[in-house]
């Protein structure tokens, strides 16, 4: 008896649930959308307008300052080179100092320097001297007559006899520019 019970208990619930699915599955149906139909549209071609970015307006004063700058700079760097290299030697190395800056040189200069490595003759004993440039200071850049005029304040390290006897000493440096073609070239160096 209480077998039968739970059997018929157990198949009505069974057919609730069947029933519930039914059901569910029938307002699906009723309620489901309909998929939408598939439109093709044809696409037009874009127009792209190009923007011409144009340069910014500088005024004819702001562009010269622009390039005195840059003129500037370009010398800065190439007389701070210059100075450490040239005012740098040592009798061991047989006047490479200068020989590594002829390339900066004007050829008057070239000249000029060549005709004194052929005639100098180094100390016999130990003399070696290293130049560092502490400022560069631009004195005068004329771009029209290709012309500059910058001084240098240099420490020097001067060995005399052994490497470990040195002396500190600061010294300026004068030195002129020209341009050759487009390139400045050093024309004077002298030590003030």
């Amino acid at each position: 008896m209480i077998q039968d019970r739970r059997k018929r208990i157990a198949i009505v619930l069974i057919l609730m649930v069947l029933v519930i699915a039914l059901l569910i599955f029938l307002l699906l149906r009723l309620f489901a959308k309909d998929k939408p139909a598939v439109v093709v549209v044809e696409e037009q071609p874009r127009v792209v307008q190009e923007i011409q970015q144009e340069e910014p307006q500088v005024s004819p004063i702001a562009q010269q300052q622009r390039t005195e700058r840059i003129e500037s700079a370009s010398i800065n760097i190439l007389a701070k080179t210059f100075a450490e290299r040239y005012g740098s030697f040592s009798n061991e190395a047989n006047f490479q100092n200068l020989r590594d800056v002829m390339p900066f040189m004007s050829v008057a200069m070239a000249e000029e320097t060549q005709s004194y490595i052929d005639s100098a003759t180094p100390p016999s004993s130990y003399y070696g001297i290293t130049t560092r440039v502490i400022t560069v200071n631009v004195k005068a850049i004329d771009e029209t007559a290709g012309t500059a005029s910058l001084e240098l304040t240099t420490q020097r390290e001067e060995a005399v006899e052994s490497p470990e006897k040195t002396t500190i000493k600061y010294q300026k440096l004068a030195l002129e520019f020209v341009k050759e073609g487009d390139l400045w070239k050093v024309s004077s160096a002298t030590w003030l």
